[in-house]
């Protein structure tokens, strides 16, 4: 019995000429695709026109069918645009300036998650005339989205109107879906359409079983494993403690630090809130989702890259870490640290070699460094920090200033200290050597600027 959805809408008018799948509807089946167009070629509208579909397949081989494979004539399949937003509102905090470029979009009367706002969906801001994807969904009134760049100002201003709308995924499975133009010329079987992705699942239902060589297939398959590099995936609020892979992770860092380790595979995502690092993890890579809270526990993490995690507790060893926070009370930080957001009381390791580029102060920062003789590069900092412990003699640290301020604890009692730039200096040190020529401060302007005759 064939069967003709009435969710299926035919244009003729165009060429190639289009059916059309009606929203909701997110699938559809060869065997559907086949009986729905033969019927719309049967029926008064569609007879005076050339046919739509050729489909050959399910000839018997004794318990198995040959899999469907149809081939649209001069036709194309679209499923309907997703035109109705899953969230609107209007901004309450403006966003501030990008960050690794992003920037947040902040609507305290929004519920993204229990809308279904989720990474991949598409928000438009209606005011600025831009239009970005979500990359996290950090709460119910906040997003995080890619900095858009073909807008007015490119911002989210306070009371700006926006309307978020989701990605849904449509397939054409249960068979093999061609298309051809009405020159025969290959063309693709789908017309992509807004708020949607297709899959194209092709399928064969017919099989030829053979002997296989186990061993050669093995090392085939590792041979392929070995040039993509895997990922472990780790999500704490999982209730089951899956095999590792994106669809079914790891409820705990523990076994996805083992399995990493003993599969030498190393990249390892958290999702989730937390995580505690539970061993030494020497050249990894690791990536957070939402910016978890990574615990270091201690642990040695030489020459491990951190991406968009939140890191607390003590560190041993040199780290990369980029978009990264550091929480307060962090100890150990010695690395490279690009586009880091750094809060409260934080501990450099001892004799450190420590670089700090292009990062921000999110609570107000004190950096007191450890015990040995540490060298510590702080580029553009805009914020407000305090310098504590510089007190070995081989201590040295360079501040560059844009418009940001350093107070010199009266902890700072050798060592030397590198302030240049434009910005503040509040010298409370009790010993420290502090070099302030190539410091433009306020006070400087303002000489300049009476020597300007300038009011």
């Amino acid at each position: 019995m064939t069967t003709l959805l009435s969710d299926v809408q035919q244009d003729f008018s165009q060429s190639p000429r289009v059916t059309l799948v009606l929203a909701p509807r997110t699938s559809l089946l060869a065997q559907d695709v086949v009986d729905t167009l033969r019927k719309i070629e049967d029926s008064w509208q569609g007879m005076p026109y050339p046919k739509l579909v050729d489909a050959s397949g399910k000839e018997s081989l004794g318990s198995f069918q040959v899999g469907i494979t149809y081939q649209l004539q001069n036709n194309q399949i679209q499923f309907q645009d997703r035109q109705t937003p899953v969230q609107t509102g209007t901004i309450t905090t403006g966003s501030s300036a990008a960050v690794g470029g992003r920037i947040s979009v902040i609507d305290a009367s929004a519920t993204f998650q229990a809308n279904g706002v989720e990474r991949g969906s598409f928000i438009i801001n209606w005011t600025d005339q831009s239009i970005v994807s979500v990359l996290n969904v950090v709460s119910e009134t906040e997003l995080e989205v890619y900095e858009p760049t073909s807008g007015i100002g490119n911002t989210y201003d306070i009371a700006d109107d926006y309307s978020v709308f989701n990605v849904e995924l449509c397939d054409l499975s249960g068979g093999n879906s061609t298309a051809v133009d009405d020159l025969a010329s290959t063309i693709s079987s789908v017309v992509p359409s807004v708020g949607t992705y297709v899959i194209l699942a092709q399928s064969s239902n017919a099989t030829i079983v053979e002997s296989v060589d186990t061993a050669a297939l093995t090392a085939k398959v590792d041979d392929i494993h070995g040039m993509v590099m895997r990922s472990i995936w780790v999500d704490t609020t999982a209730g089951v403690n899956g095999s590792g892979y994106q669809q079914s992770p790891f409820n705990n860092f523990a076994s996805a630090a083992s399995y990493a380790v003993a599969n030498d595979i190393r990249r390892i995502i958290i999702e989730g809130n937390t995580a505690t690092i539970d061993r030494s993890l020497v050249r990894y890579v690791i990536t957070g989702i939402g910016t978890p809270n990574v615990n270091m526990n201690g642990q040695n993490l030489n020459r491990t890259e951190f991406y968009a995690c939140g890191l607390s507790g003590t560190m041993i060893g040199v780290v990369h870490a980029h978009d990264c926070e550091i929480l307060t009370g962090a100890s150990g930080i010695d690395g490279e640290f690009l586009g880091c957001i750094l809060n409260g009381s934080i501990t450099v390791g001892g004799s450190a070699d420590l670089h700090l580029y292009n990062c921000i102060e999110g609570d107000p920062v004190t950096l007191t460094l450890g015990a040995g003789n540490s060298t510590i590069h702080i580029h553009k900092w805009s914020g407000n920090l305090t310098l504590a412990g510089v007190n070995g003699v081989g201590d040295e640290v360079n501040v560059f200033l844009e418009n940001g301020s350093v107070t010199i604890a009266a902890s700072c009692t050798d060592g030397s200290i590198n302030v240049s730039g434009m910005g503040r200096v509040i010298d409370n040190s009790a010993g420290s050597t502090i070099d302030k020529t190539n410091l433009l401060e306020p006070s400087k302007l303002l000489t300049v600027k009476k020597f300007l005759g300038l009011k």
